[in-house]
């Protein structure tokens, strides 16, 4: 799993993340599909990432 606290993340836009939680993941021909929870603040989000 990629470190999102670690990049720029334009989903949480400018807030910390304080967490992520990987909901769903699959790998597909070398890479991995993923479904996040992103905490950042008092909200959490999800994204589909492929890395």
């Amino acid at each position: 799993m990629i470190d999102l606290t670690q990049e720029r993340f334009y989903g949480a836009k400018s807030e910390a993340i304080d967490a992520v939680e990987v909901a769903a993941s699959l790998e597909l021909d070398g890479f991995s599909w993923q479904i996040l929870h992103v905490t950042h603040g008092d909200v959490t989000d999800s994204y589909q990432v492929l890395v």
